[in-house]
């Protein structure tokens, strides 16, 4: 069935470019008459529901639903180093342990999604992009219990770039959360947080290199878990790890399960070549000869590589639907190579 509908699409994207090539080649109707040039970055946008998934949702109950066991000294953590950004990690540590924390409870989220502009300005096309879930479990109507889905995520520290995996680490988001007005007005009177923190448990750092044969990085999970509360403006996106089973796999592992049971994983390099080129970050074109080249990052590009797309044949401004649907090949590029 997959496959049928697989090539049904296929047999539509072929009809559609029949009819826009007998009409004459066309330009796509934009709500401007602009052709925005092929190297234009788009920056992704961070999309919160305006209502919190859960208010009030207490300490102790963070701790047996969300998993956020330490979530009182990551917190004291996370605010002496607001208040005070002069502040050693030492120093921070010593504050922190003297840290009274003014509330109970917090209002959650159980989303954060990401969408990207389309690149011909077209506003009814904003698509979500990527989607971080964090929501505990539950039972259904028949009482049986639906485990939790608490998804990895890639985290910019402040000095990762547009490619590449410098600068980032990756993390398992367990609570998403806001505080009240109050408690901000009490806490920082003079500059406020970020409205959306998180959470996060902290896996190792990456390696120098991936591994030779698959070139996937190789992560792997603390015994003692370490954990911070970050912006969710930090969150860059989401990524999914392959356990590494080793010579069997153990028959207790789950879906639900796995995170917690494995202790290395591989960064999983997948993404869909499938989708709209607004899914995609354009950093870089070119032009030599023939040879017409644009280097662009996919949300989920395999990390530390670029996708390259070569078009040796007609790739004007004058076609400018090239930009909106995908049906080339791509191949892969280390980053920093020309």
């Amino acid at each position: 069935m997959t496959l049928w509908l697989e090539q049904k699409e296929k047999i539509l994207r072929h009809d559609k470019f029949i009819r826009w090539r007998c009409a004459g080649s066309p330009p796509p109707t934009t709500k401007s008459s602009e052709w925005r040039p092929a190297d234009f970055v788009q920056h992704r946008h961070l999309q919160m529901s305006k209502y919190p998934s859960a208010y009030r949702v207490t300490l102790p109950t963070l701790t047996a639903n969300y998993g956020a066991e330490y979530f009182r000294d990551a917190f004291a953590r996370f605010a002496v180093g607001f208040q005070h950004p002069e502040f050693s990690k030492q120093q921070i540590e010593t504050a922190a342990s003297d840290f009274f924390l003014p509330f109970q409870s917090v209002s959650v989220y159980h989303k954060i999604k990401f969408w990207n502009e389309d690149p011909l300005g077209r506003e009814e096309t904003n698509d979500v992009l990527d989607t971080v879930h964090i929501k505990p479990g539950y039972p259904n109507k028949r009482g049986r219990l639906i485990g939790g889905r608490f998804d990895t995520v890639l985290v910019n520290d402040g000095t990762g770039a547009q490619s590449g995996v410098k600068g980032y680490r990756v993390g398992q988001v367990r609570v998403v959360f806001s505080l009240s007005k109050r408690v901000l007005a009490w806490m920082f009177p003079h500059e406020k947080p970020p409205k959306h923190l998180a959470y996060v448990e902290w896996f190792s750092k990456f390696p120098s290199s991936p591994e030779r044969h698959h070139k996937m990085y190789k992560i792997s999970r603390p015994n003692e878990r370490f954990a911070s509360i970050i912006p969710v403006g930090n969150i860059r996106r989401s990524v999914h790890l392959f356990p590494n089973f080793g010579p069997v796999v153990p028959r207790d592992w789950t879906s639900q399960n796995v995170l917690e049971l494995c202790k290395k994983f591989y960064v999983s390099p997948c993404y869909s070549l499938n989708s709209r080129l607004s899914n995609f970050l354009i950093t870089e074109h070119s032009h030599k000869s023939t040879l017409k080249t644009i280097r662009v990052m996919a949300p989920h590009c395999p990390l530390g590589y670029n996708l390259i797309y070569c078009n040796t044949g007609a790739f004007e401004p004058s076609e400018p639907h090239r930009y909106h649907e995908i049906t080339w090949s791509f191949t892969l590029d280390p980053v920093g190579n020309d």
